[in-house]
């Protein structure tokens, strides 16, 4: 899916995305950083599994073109 379809794909439960290129390891792994979509007003955040840091997120233009997006839940899941 692409980021849009994504980005509506979100529940509670599933709140952020990543892109399956991230995803490490057999049949991907939970480090692969994920990203929140807020209205914050720095906007986006990246989160790592191992952090509970957030560091901001500025995506290229091969990750808005990307249909390789999914939803997954939170970090500590």
């Amino acid at each position: 899916m692409n980021i849009i379809e994504a980005l509506k794909a979100r529940e509670i439960d599933r709140p952020y995305i990543v892109r399956k290129a991230w995803l490490l390891g057999d049949a991907g792994s939970w480090r692969a950083p994920r990203v929140l979509v807020t209205d914050a007003p720095d906007r986006s955040m990246l989160a790592y599994r191992r952090s509970t840091d957030y560091q901001p997120w500025v995506p290229s233009e091969s990750d808005l073109l990307a249909d390789d997006w999914g939803v997954v839940p939170s970090p500590s899941r």
